[in-house]
């Protein structure tokens, strides 16, 4: 896992990931949790509908299925998500590029993983 402090670093995408934010004086964060700000992702499946924005099966419109889609996670603090990682209760997803260069890496719990795969395998990991 890359944990970087910069959201422009090129690590991100390029494997699981995970973003802090950047910290000028250590001193000042003694004694508290560092705060996750990226990569890693909360599965929400939406109706595709009218307002839902273009069908990401048929590329345009709306099909009225169930889309997954993936919020940020909050309350994730890196102590917990490192133990949680090891523990399986994290665990990474790579999504393959659609309009971006390259695909994307993030971590997830596996009944997100599982629910948004619906017994597809995983591509291009």
């Amino acid at each position: 896992m890359w944990t970087v402090d910069n959201d422009r670093s090129q690590v991100i995408d390029r494997g699981p990931w995970n973003r802090l934010d950047k910290i000028t004086d250590w001193r000042q964060v003694a004694g508290r949790q560092l705060n996750v700000r990226g990569g890693v992702r909360a599965l929400r499946m939406e109706r595709c509908q009218k307002g839902f924005g273009p069908c990401p099966v048929k590329k345009r419109g709306s099909c009225g299925d169930w889309h997954g889609v993936w919020l940020a996670a909050t309350g994730v603090y890196l102590d917990s998500f490192v133990a949680e990682t090891a523990a399986g209760e994290y665990v990474p997803l790579y999504q393959p590029a659609t309009t971006r260069r390259r695909g994307n890496y993030m971590w997830v719990t596996p009944v997100d993983k599982a629910e948004f795969l619906q017994d597809r395998t995983e591509v291009g990991t």
